[in-house]
């Protein structure tokens, strides 16, 4: 019963269709849009190639080759856009971080 109520939530908001990544017990403070969008994290001279697998007001989670070496701050620039964005990393998963912007 209660797996059927949070299937329900979850069509209702997309997330069935890739819309977005709300789910039931999420505690992130803005809704995501799933994206695959080409950026750049940039930290002490360095430059790294990464992919952006969803986004909101207040953070992302981004994909890269090897997310170890990626100090706990850093910058992101998406491409196509010129802002520069600061984050933290709030978490770290194989081949994923999630971050915060500052």
């Amino acid at each position: 019963m209660q797996a059927d109520v949070r299937l329900q939530g979850r069509i209702r908001s997309g997330f069935s269709t890739g819309a977005t990544s709300e789910a039931a017990g999420d505690q992130r403070r803005a809704l995501r849009r799933n994206v695959a969008r080409a950026a750049r994290i940039s930290f002490a001279r360095r430059s790294i190639t990464c992919i952006v697998r969803n986004l909101s007001a207040t953070g992302a989670a981004v994909e890269a080759t090897n997310p170890a070496v990626i100090p706990d701050s850093f910058s992101l620039v998406l491409e196509m856009e010129t802002t520069e964005r600061h984050c933290r990393v709030i978490w770290r998963r194989k081949g994923r971080i999630g971050v915060q912007f500052s």
